[in-house]
């Protein structure tokens, strides 16, 4: 039987720990992360009001970071902000003790046995190992990271400590070096996105350059992201309406025109707009 410590609690040291990064902690891909407001929000409202993994979805609160974000988040769920909360929470809290791990000379960690209560997004990595300095060394790594460089380069990604994805709510505890234990073979992957993510990454792309400067390779792909996403937002016209008008956007600038006139079409047919409206009769015309 292996001998376990937790050294401290993150949350008490969490306003300490995050001064520590620069630009705040990364958020999310959907909004505009160098807004200092939105890190004091989720500072306060998780370690001084409770945190969101415990008492559960508030609309207040989802409101309240709405508002901050002006229209970034329009169309996207209550149920997705909250998401946002508590995978930023259990950053915060996991980053912290990982670092204090270290600190204390700790090398290895632990993810609790299964039971009960365990999510069942974090069975799978019940009794996995965390390689503390790997672990502090990446973390370390990551409060070098500008936003957008941390969007791109390290969110959602399963680096071997939780979170090992979006939707993980996994703690670790410290294991004393010496003590015999049963090893689970650590898995390493890249973990599948979030439609919003996906939404936000093709926003990005498009944000370093033209399509119309693109190699035919790296359009196609866009292409096969951006349809990709369109038909995941069946179910949020807003946000789908606005993507099948860059869609037709994109097409119109590789001189594709008439296949951009099925898209402002279906993104007339979701939300009707004088813009999109005047665009396509111009495709028509032409």
């Amino acid at each position: 039987m292996s001998l376990l410590t937790q050294l401290g609690g993150p949350d008490r040291g969490a306003n300490k720990y995050l001064h520590e990064w620069a630009y705040g902690i990364f958020i999310s891909p959907l909004v505009q992360n160098r807004d200092a407001r939105l890190h004091e929000f989720l500072r306060v409202t998780n370690f001084e009001n409770g945190s969101s993994l415990f008492h559960g979805e508030s609309d207040f609160d989802i409101q309240g970071f709405r508002d901050l974000t002006e229209d970034a988040l329009i169309g996207i769920p209550n149920s997705a902000i909250q998401q946002i909360f508590i995978h930023w929470f259990k950053r915060v809290r996991n980053y912290c003790h990982l670092e204090n791990l270290a600190s204390g000379q700790i090398v290895k960690a632990k993810i609790p046995p299964a039971d009960h209560i365990t999510p069942t997004t974090c069975i799978e990595h019940a009794g996995r190992i965390i390689d503390v300095i790997d672990a502090s060394l990446r973390i370390r790594w990551m409060k070098t990271l500008t936003p957008e460089e941390h969007g791109i380069l390290a969110y959602g990604m399963d680096f071997g400590f939780p979170p090992f994805d979006l939707n993980c709510a996994c703690d670790l505890e410290g294991i004393i070096t010496g003590v015999n234990f049963d090893i689970a073979e650590p898995k390493r992957r890249i973990v599948t996105r979030t439609k919003w993510d996906r939404l936000n990454h093709i926003h990005y792309i498009l944000s370093k350059g033209s399509p119309s400067e693109m190699s035919e390779g790296k359009f196609n792909d866009l292409m096969e992201l951006m349809l990709r996403v369109s038909g995941e937002l069946s179910e949020n016209p807003d946000p789908r309406s606005k993507l099948e008008r860059r869609i037709a956007e994109v097409l119109i600038e590789r001189n594709r025109n008439m296949e951009a006139i099925g898209h402002l079409e279906k993104a007339l047919s979701l939300k009707p707009k004088v813009g999109v409206k005047k665009l396509l009769e111009r495709m028509k015309s032409e």
